[in-house]
């Protein structure tokens, strides 16, 4: 927004001095006091007085309250807004106009596929109305909207930002306060999303990680028995926002496998009729496997595993494990709750080692379709990691690592292959459950 008008500046600025103000009052002659005095300080009268502060510091972060208006901290975002266009109007005349005078109908064309080109004729217009440059907002799309790849994409037809939502919530994990921030769209749903401080590395890593999931997901949309089964990747939208920060997808239902204690118990108290529960199970179950097989095969940790009400689990990050040498290694993949407890045998044994076995399977049949994706991607993270611990940054250095790291990128390539193979279907399917269940026995203590 470029019209924001001098009043606007002076209320910001004046706000933002009182805070400055309140807290110089509060801390700076403190500081001033410990560290500033003057004279020798003893070591250990320097360690207590820091241990101090930082306790000082983390108990004024809890304080801060859990739902802020979004006047207060972005003024800007709150006056945002952007009304849908009613297409209607547009789109009965094109279908008049096409379909019932003018002329005869086109020969083959149905008064469905009319009315289905007089709306994306509509929704063209609406798009470049939507675009003018008269002083007001610019049309903006709700992120995480462009998952096929296989087809053009429709920019005129994608859920729009009409406003964004009025309180902002504050989770404290951690050592870190996380903002979660809710964008209404022209879909009629409040699409919610966490904003995050982190390296460059951690965003290439799940901007890469759910690319690559989109990916897989093709491939296995082409497996008779993925489809059977409803077998897929749970991939969520992330959306850089600079080379420190970003949004990433996260609604408000989504809960933490470390912060419930008894998931059956929960489950139980949630849901009401048997049908929704045993639902719940197999939806968490097969979802779990999907999540399994990802992490498994390219060496990432087992944290931040969340699920919603519907029992989809996902993982809220995604960051594969390399030794010192570049080559990926094993990391801990068990669950320290009771998860086999709550999916039961029939579970494990009918639902997720089966879907285990079937996507290993299915990608192992693909093994020549997916190689080139999984080159791409495990190239620009090994580079991303070298250049994080090397402090590389030019394009040059980047095309240096590319040519030195080719040989690590290769021996991780194979691993990442060997692992889906090792979980697949063997010949005749006999041992299947020597392999993914052995494996899932395993990950469910």
């Amino acid at each position: 927004r470029t019209d924001i008008s001098s009043e606007e500046e002076e209320e910001r600025a004046a706000k933002k001095s009182k805070l400055q103000d309140a807290f110089n009052a509060t801390y700076k002659k403190l500081f001033a006091k410990h560290f500033c005095g003057g004279g020798k300080i003893a070591l250990e009268d320097v360690r207590a007085r820091l241990n101090m502060w930082a306790k000082s510091l983390k108990a004024t972060v809890r304080r801060t309250p859990r739902r802020i208006s979004l006047s207060e901290l972005s003024p800007v975002l709150a006056s945002y807004t952007c009304q849908p266009v009613d297409l209607w109007p547009t789109v009965e005349e094109n279908i008049s106009g096409d379909v019932s005078g003018g002329g005869e109908k086109e020969p083959g064309k149905s008064n469905s596929s009319a009315a289905a080109l007089a709306a994306q004729k509509a929704a063209i217009i609406a798009h470049d109305a939507a675009n003018v440059d008269d002083g007001a907002f610019a049309a903006v799309e709700i992120p995480g909207q462009y998952e096929d790849l296989a087809t053009k994409p429709s920019s005129e037809l994608k859920t729009r930002l009409l406003k964004f939502a009025p309180v902002v919530q504050i989770e404290e994990r951690g050592d870190e306060l996380v903002r979660r921030i809710g964008m209404q769209g022209s879909d009629g749903v409040t699409h919610f999303f966490t904003l995050h401080a982190c390296t460059a590395a951690v965003i290439n890593d799940e901007v890469g990680g759910e690319e690559l999931s989109h990916f897989l997901n093709r491939t296995l949309n082409t497996d008779l028995n993925c489809l059977k089964r409803q077998l897929s990747f749970v991939p969520r939208s992330v959306a850089p926002l600079s080379q420190r920060m970003m949004l990433r997808e996260e609604a408000p239902l989504f809960r933490r496998l470390t912060e419930v204690e008894n998931l059956e118990a929960w489950v139980r108290s949630t849901l009401g009729t048997p049908e929704q529960i045993f639902t719940f199970r197999k939806t968490f179950a097969r979802t779990l496997a999907a999540l399994v097989l990802k992490n498994f095969a390219l060496a990432a940790s087992q944290s931040e595993i969340v699920f919603d009400s519907n029992g989809i689990v996902t993982s809220l990050s995604f960051n594969p494990n390399y030794s010192l040498a570049g080559l990926l290694e094993d990391v801990d993949m068990q669950i320290e709750v009771g998860v086999r407890t709550f999916l039961g045998e029939l579970m494990i044994q009918g639902v997720m080692v089966p879907a285990l076995a079937t996507m290993a399977s299915a990608l192992d049949k693909s093994r020549a379709l997916i190689e080139p994706a999984l080159d791409l991607f495990l190239t620009e993270n090994l580079v991303d990691w070298h250049a994080s611990k090397s402090g590389s940054k030019t394009d040059l250095d980047r095309k240096k690592a590319v040519k030195a790291l080719h040989t690590r990128v290769a021996g991780n390539k194979s691993l990442v292959q060997e692992r889906i193979a090792k979980l697949s279907l063997k010949d005749g399917g006999g041992e299947i459950d020597r392999a993914a269940g052995e494996f899932c026995g395993e990950y469910l203590k």
